[in-house]
């Protein structure tokens, strides 16, 4: 950027999130699907058994064709539908004698492909919009989301969400661990006594807000780790030494992530580069998942 003379525009934290959803919603993180390996796929987990590709007069089939499936290019979107027509399904399945079909987060992409190949959805463009999370908090709440799960605090009889996230999570993979958890999650709910919970339009959207705020489809790192990271990439040469005037990183405990140290490292690149070009040392080079531990044991501290 130096040599071409690019200007180097500072981005806040939310700046950089705004394109983390971009990218979600096409389907950056995901596998490369094939739509071949779709069409496949859709007659081999028989969901030609409920759907047909276009309307065909009376066909007896209980689900509705694909050409009339809607907002196939909202992944969040994609995933209420999903939700809230799981009851149909696994009725149609248990009348037929028929298992619910696993899938994996290939194969879900795989079948995305397709259907989104196919000529009614061809000019479909992506979208993907996430809603207020204090909004997603309330309905996380209103949702009874609560009574089989926490949000980063271990409490007995329920998953935490965020423990259980040991990798980042695409929404496509998100959406394949719902879909294969669907009729467990179902049966848990009559057995507790509640109602199996609905999505009404953009509920599913505030709650994947929600959860994106608090870094579910991030990786989850170890503050231990993330200390060792810290010493042998000699980031406390500045950012523990006052009188180097680096930022203290302790300063902001609690709120790291990915985007946060994605736009402080944007910000302050060039800066850091210089410095560490005048003690004569190379670049830190990081991966993911050093990155990750290092969030981890800032927001100890």
């Amino acid at each position: 950027m130096e040599a071409k003379n690019l200007p180097i525009t500072p981005l806040s934290a939310n700046e950089i999130a705004d394109p983390y959803a971009y990218f979600h919603s096409i389907r950056y993180f995901d596998p490369r699907g094939e739509a071949g390996r779709g069409k496949v796929l859709f007659t081999a987990k028989k969901c030609t058994n409920c759907h047909d590709l276009t309307p065909v007069g009376d066909s007896g089939k209980p689900g509705p064709p694909l050409s009339e499936w809607p907002a196939l290019s909202n992944q969040i979107r994609w995933m209420e539908n999903l939700w809230n027509h799981s009851g149909g399904i696994l009725a149609a399945l248990e009348k037929s004698g028929k298992k619910w079909p696993i899938l994996s987060p290939q194969e879900m992409t795989d079948l995305l492909v397709y259907i989104r190949s196919l000529p009614q959805h061809r000019k479909e463009k992506p979208a993907l919009v996430l809603e207020d999370p204090e909004i997603g908090e309330q309905v996380f709440t209103a949702r009874s989301c609560g009574v089989c799960h926490t949000v980063g605090a271990k409490e007995a009889g329920k998953i935490d969400l965020l423990a259980s996230a040991k990798s980042s999570y695409t929404f496509t993979e998100l959406s394949v661990r719902m879909w294969n958890h669907l009729p467990r999650m179902r049966k848990q709910a009559a057995w507790v006594g509640i109602q199996f919970p609905a999505f009404s339009e953009n509920e599913m959207s505030q709650l994947l807000a929600y959860l994106f705020a608090k870094r579910y489809f991030e990786e989850q790192g170890k503050p231990v780790r993330g200390k060792s990271v810290f010493t042998a990439k000699k980031c406390v040469t500045c950012h523990d030494q006052p009188s180097s005037g680096a930022l203290d990183l302790r300063r902001n405990s609690g709120q790291y992530s990915s985007h946060s140290m994605a736009a402080a490292v944007w910000r302050h690149g060039p800066k850091m580069q210089a410095e560490i070009e005048k003690r004569e040392e190379a670049w830190p080079v990081l991966i993911g998942e050093q990155i990750a531990d290092l969030v981890a044991y800032l927001n100890s501290r």
